[in-house]
């Protein structure tokens, strides 16, 4: 059974570790050149593979950005509704004649339309003669929640491409990688002839482990009746 753990870029890599680290323990020589195209085409991946790793983190902690934008959003959606019923509009419909959104609909909508749409509310409000200094305050905290919302997302197209490129790269020495990692295999197979012989066993077979025995635990010994 060989070590290759499967057809995925980080089963590659920790394929083409194994192998590798086997190697430095391993007389090898009977496969040194092949050893070598292998070891050159691994660390080409194993690079491309962490910078994949980096572009990956870093779009996934703007992503997590805008989702904290978001909530910071929603609160003050609920923020202004509240000031808006103080104000006097109807409880249950706090953005009545302001917006065609209850207050839970448009925390429901994307973040981008949500955006959209608490800055097209909060312009109304603004508008309003009747909107006192606590709703315009509440109008100010959305606006700039939104804000933050759209500067999140503006931040997700250029991430996403660099994801994108980064992995394009890292699948184009996924052909190399396999060639050199064939041609190790075969050659380790074929240096047997030559003498080599557990070459190949020693660098690609693996051993499952022993189970383990567990010991049993006597039963306890009955307490005697009391008399």
């Amino acid at each position: 059974m060989g070590v290759l753990i499967g057809g995925t870029h980080r089963g590659r890599v920790v394929t083409g570790d194994a192998v590798l680290t086997r190697a430095t323990t391993t007389d090898t020589r009977a496969v040194k050149v092949r050893l070598a195209a292998f070891s050159k085409a691994h660390a080409a991946l194993v690079r491309a593979q962490s910078v994949v790793d980096g572009a990956e983190a870093k779009l996934a902690a703007a992503q997590a950005s805008v989702a904290d934008a978001d909530v910071t959003q929603d609160e003050s959606v609920d923020a202004l509704a509240l000031a808006l019923v103080t104000n006097g509009q109807p409880r249950i419909s706090p953005f009545r004649g302001l917006s065609s959104y209850a207050p839970t609909t448009l925390k429901k909508l994307g973040y981008a339309d949500e955006a959209k749409l608490v800055r097209a509310l909060t312009k109304k409000v603004r508008a309003r003669k009747s909107s006192d200094a606590a709703v315009l305050r509440a109008c100010g905290v959305a606006e700039k929640a939104a804000a933050k919302v759209v500067a999140a997302l503006a931040k997700l197209p250029a991430l996403e491409a660099s994801v994108v490129a980064a992995r394009a790269r890292r699948d184009a020495l996924s052909l190399p990688w396999e060639r050199d990692f064939g041609a190790l295999k075969r050659a380790a197979r074929a240096a047997a002839d030559d003498g080599a012989v557990g070459l190949f066993d020693a660098l690609f077979a693996t051993t499952a482990p022993a189970p383990r025995r567990t010991r049993k635990t006597p039963a306890p010994a009955p307490a005697p009746a009391k008399g």
